[in-house]
């Protein structure tokens, strides 16, 4: 654990988080659906865990933040523990309602974008895509260790007005993905980054995602409530490294939609019925990331203390 903390302190470079980490958390179940349990998330300044990203400058590193209103927080989360290893902040970005996060490649720097996005009221005229850039050679307590990057500001289309809590990076396109949250349908639009930083985006249509054609059985009553009672409704959504994979999380499955090779665009694959992946035995799921090489899905839930699951990719059909 002291060398784990070590190199994850080392590239923050803000404060170590051991120190807050609580040693009471609940006993989950190792394996539960199929998805095996790396650790246990259990930080109290970590309430609600509403996004996951893989670092790709230090490689088992997951990047989390806070719900709407809890502080402009990222948390380093060690992949193979859950342990919050070093916290970095942000106060000059609010947290008006981060929904997700993700990793981004843009000229050449390794980013983390952070969505704020949700609007249970849905009175907000645009929203928010906030870059912070990972710097591998910061030293401990230097503030450019995890510095601002740029924040894109974008809107629907017709001025429409969306919840969603689903965002995703294309590294093909080079587009973010937004997902809107009902528990009817999920709308799927593409924000393209601005030439100028200070130009309002509109957001594109493409698809309303295709539902699955079958769910797995389940012997869980609680499961089959959910699904009657959230529906479709997504809550965190990811793109794999090398874009063939959409992954769309809900509070019962996570659905995993294929990009056909020579398919650039996600209009085809989003009208083609999803694999579906039953969740492990998470309260709330609202945070899905993908590794960085791909290989793995993690999931965890908004909850304190909360089980961290990952479960190996399937194969491309």
């Amino acid at each position: 654990m002291r060398s784990l903390c070590y190199s994850a302190c080392f590239f923050v470079g803000i404060w170590p988080a051991n120190a807050q980490q609580q040693d009471n958390a609940p006993a989950f179940p190792p394996v539960s659906n199929g998805w095996e349990l790396a650790g246990v998330m259990n930080h109290p300044p970590l309430k609600e865990a509403s996004g996951f990203a893989a670092s790709t400058v230090h490689p088992g590193i997951l990047w989390t933040h806070n719900d709407g209103g809890a502080g402009s927080n990222l948390f380093a989360i060690d992949s193979s523990t859950g342990a919050v290893v070093a916290t970095s902040k942000v106060p000059d970005i609010p947290n008006l309602d981060w929904e997700d996060a993700s990793t981004v490649l843009f000229d050449d720097k390794h980013l983390i974008a952070i969505a704020d996005i949700g609007d249970n009221e849905k009175r907000r005229r645009d929203c928010l895509i906030h870059l912070f850039q990972e710097k591998a050679s910061s030293a401990p307590g230097d503030p450019s260790a995890l510095s601002h990057y740029q924040s894109i500001r974008f809107r629907y289309p017709e001025n429409k007005r969306y919840d969603a809590e689903s965002a995703a990076f294309d590294p093909v396109s080079g587009h973010f993905l937004m997902l809107t949250k009902s528990k009817t349908e999920t709308l799927l639009f593409e924000v393209a980054r601005p030439a100028k930083s200070d130009t309002l985006v509109d957001a594109k249509f493409i698809a309303a995602l295709a539902k699955p054609a079958t769910y797995p059985k389940t012997d869980s009553a609680i499961v089959s409530l959910k699904r009657g009672i959230f529906g479709v409704s997504a809550t965190a959504a990811d793109v794999s490294p090398d874009g063939r994979l959409l992954a769309v999380l809900t509070y019962t499955e996570c659905l995993l939609y294929r990009r056909n090779s020579d398919e650039k665009e996600w209009h085809a694959a989003a009208q083609r019925a999803p694999q579906v992946l039953p969740l492990p035995a998470v309260y709330q799921a609202e945070a899905l990331c993908f590794s960085n090489k791909g290989t793995e899905l993690y999931v965890t839930s908004e909850n304190s203390p909360s089980p961290l699951y990952k479960i190996t990719v399937p194969p491309l059909e």
